[in-house]
């Protein structure tokens, strides 16, 4: 073997790297399939799979074409850089979690938290080519070999395409509400003028509705003439005959308590032409009849249950008896409750009446101010109503001579729920065979040096003594 020089690069053996390699190949057999399934197994147990949904957006521009942007010559568009930034931006983030239970699905504390975490996921892109936009949202989810992530993996899959979704929304709301260009201003000034026209006549008519329900039934809108003299005369004609049919009522009420008084002078014989005493007697004499048979007839004993129930129930009509009868000395009779109600109705239609009285009575000297008043709540309202008309025209006519903001973001795709997270299996199994080749190669490198360092030590001549 020739001699190497110390100072003289390391050479490359082949047979010296094929004897160690096959010296290796016995422990590579051992370590490579561990070092493999471990690598697999942990990039599927600890690493989180990302789930990415794009929409793709066509944006229209409403100012002049920049000749001098290759874009502009590319696609015939403007190259508008602030749309990439405002997808990008945290008020959009907060506008897409405010439709997506993006909170909800991570667990986070408010949707300051949500907005955070998908705008670590937005990205958008503009191709240079065909001048769409591109906005792909990214979501973080459990590792791939984590048992029971099924349902949740299939949660944010759908998730992702519904945040890419609601950001094309959000983006065309904004335009809508926010944009500068001299369409979308013209637009929302005429939108203000409409909503504060309709404003305006909703409160006329709010005026008119509350000054008439203060009116209650009176209808201010006719005069005082014939027809209203006539309604008071007609109302003081049915007080007085209310009034005298309550007064023949208490009349015949207290004629019929004096005949009471009369009659209770004796109290076994009170009247059997109310209901009640009368169903209370009939009761009463069976009670008797049955116990006088039992006793008398039967010559039963006292002690007898037959007896016994039959004393029970002959006691219990004698208290109901009794209980009929007091309430009949006091005036609780069939007819007195019936005269006592029609009294009570008559009083309360006379009351009625004279109400009636007072308000029409009191309503007619200011008839003819309040119908003026409607007249000119009324006149303010048809003013109201026909500048609301003016309004609504003049909005229509700007809907149609100009463009909307909203209408410059249109939807070409819209974002479907990804298929498979990223990294995949095959992905994760390079991965492992990579490391596993890195592994295998630093440690046959290593053999390699330190053999090479004792080749050469072995066959350099040792240095002269001093």
């Amino acid at each position: 073997m020739d001699k190497v020089s110390p100072d003289s690069d390391l050479a490359l053996d082949g047979r010296l790297l094929l004897r160690l390699a096959r010296k290796r190949l016995k422990t590579w057999g051992l370590v490579a399939p561990v070092v493999f399934l471990a690598a697999v197994g942990l990039q599927g147990l600890v690493q989180s799979q990302k789930y990415s949904a794009s929409t793709t957006l066509s944006m229209q521009s409403t100012g002049p074409t920049d000749a001098a942007s290759p874009l502009a010559m590319l696609t015939g568009q403007p190259e508008d850089k602030k749309v990439l930034g405002l997808l990008e931006s945290r008020r959009l983030a907060e506008m897409v979690v405010k439709r997506e239970p993006v909170q909800q699905t991570y667990h986070l504390p408010n949707q300051l938290a949500a907005a955070g975490m998908l705008l670590k996921g937005i990205k958008a892109e503009e191709s240079a080519s065909t001048g769409l936009l591109q906005v792909t949202v990214t979501l973080p989810g459990p590792p791939l070999l984590v048992p029971g992530t099924t349902l949740r993996r299939q949660k944010i899959r759908s998730l992702s395409s519904a945040c890419a979704n609601a950001y094309s929304e959000v983006l065309a709301d904004y335009y809508g509400e926010y944009d500068n260009a001299r369409d979308s201003v013209m637009q929302r000034s005429a939108r203000k003028e409409l909503t504060r026209a309709r404003a305006d006549y909703d409160a006329a008519s709010n005026n008119v509705l509350t000054f008439i329900n203060t009116l209650n039934s009176y209808d201010p809108r006719t005069s005082p003439d014939t027809a209203t003299t006539a309604n008071l005369a007609r109302f003081y004609q049915d007080a007085a005959t209310t009034d005298a049919d309550l007064q023949a009522a208490l009349a015949a009420q207290a004629d019929r308590a004096s005949g009471v008084h009369r009659q209770l002078a004796d109290i076994t014989h009170l009247p059997l032409e109310d209901p009640f005493l009368q169903a209370e007697r009939e009761r009463l004499s069976q009670a008797q009849l049955q116990y006088h048979e039992l006793t008398t007839v039967e010559m039963l004993a006292q002690h007898n249950p037959l007896v016994v129930r039959a004393a029970t129930r002959l006691a219990a009509a004698k208290a109901a008896l009794a209980r009929q009868e007091t309430a009949y000395s006091q005036y609780y009779t069939t007819d007195n409750v019936t005269m006592s109600a029609n009294i009570a109705s008559l009083r309360a239609k006379l009351t009625a009446i004279t109400d009636a009285i007072r308000s029409v009575a009191r309503r007619l000297p200011a008839q003819r101010d309040l119908a003026f008043q409607l007249d000119r709540l009324k006149s303010d309202q048809e003013l109201s109503f026909g500048r609301l008309k003016e309004t609504i025209t003049r909005y229509v006519d700007v809907k149609l001579s100009t463009v909307s903001g909203r209408s410059r973001v249109t939807v070409v795709d819209n974002a479907l729920p990804p298929h498979n997270g990223a990294p995949g299996l095959i992905r994760m199994l390079v991965l492992a065979l990579f490391l596993v080749f890195i592994i295998c190669s630093l440690q046959l490198g290593w053999d390699y040096v330190r053999e090479y360092g004792d080749i050469q030590a072995t066959v350099l001549p040792p240095k002269q003594q001093a």
